[in-house]
């Protein structure tokens, strides 16, 4: 709710991108990913221009599902993608107010499910931010196999 306020508030498009077919299902903590969800969707919409848009969606690829919030603001200067994650870190010159920990700790909370494969920073091409939460699909299948 605070979130699609916040997008109504600039006029920002809120779009969920999932696919057709049916999503394995993923056995992680649902708080603590719908709390970096938020904190992702925050971050886009804060970062992104009035009358802009920002993405959510879920793919799945092979042994991989892929979560993601992406946004077509002016996106990360490249020479800061390494230090987005660290506790308090804030890009220089950044207006938008903030802890500088959401990062951080979104990333703590994806470390801690235990088949998570990757959380990361991708440019979305030359504009905008893609932050992405990958699963190994596999090894969740694994685990589970050899857990139940």
């Amino acid at each position: 709710v605070l979130n699609q306020v916040q997008a109504d508030k600039f006029n920002i498009q809120i779009e969920v991108d999932y696919p057709q077919e049916k999503i394995p299902k993923l056995f992680v903590d649902s708080e603590k990913i719908a709390w970096v969800l938020t904190n992702l969707l925050s971050n886009a919409i804060r970062y992104s221009k009035e009358n802009g848009r920002v993405v959510i969606g879920v793919r799945h690829k092979k042994e991989y599902i892929e979560l993601y919030v992406q946004d077509f603001g002016k996106g990360i200067d490249p020479r800061y993608h390494q230090s987005i994650f660290d506790r308090y870190f804030r890009v220089p010159g950044t207006k938008v107010q903030g802890s500088g920990l959401g990062l951080s700790i979104s990333k703590d909370f994806v470390e801690s499910q235990v088949y998570l494969h990757n959380f990361q920073h991708d440019n979305a091409g030359n504009y905008g931010d893609r932050l992405v939460i990958l699963w190994d699909f596999f090894l969740e299948k694994l685990l589970m196999t050899l857990l139940y």
